[in-house]
């Protein structure tokens, strides 16, 4: 059973956590993401991502030369 949890523990979560703070190379989602990025046709296409988060995938993104990228995330401190 998962529990559902609210902008306030996420708050905390990324206020707290190393892990976020760290560049997107260090990430233990950047091989994933190099993948992501392998399956977009094009450098041009439209993202959108719900849950980014800190932006590290974004930031990927924009250094490999995407630029039509948006992230939304409910917690304010990510």
């Amino acid at each position: 059973m998962s529990i559902e949890r609210d902008s306030k523990y996420y708050d905390e979560y990324y206020r707290n956590s190393n892990e976020y703070k760290l560049p997107y190379k260090e990430s233990v989602y950047y091989e994933m993401w190099l993948l992501v990025m392998e399956l977009i046709p094009n450098k041009t296409i439209r993202l959108t991502e719900l849950g980014c988060g800190s932006g590290q995938f974004a930031e990927m993104l924009f250094d490999n030369g995407f630029i039509n990228y948006v992230g939304f995330d409910f917690s304010k401190e990510a």
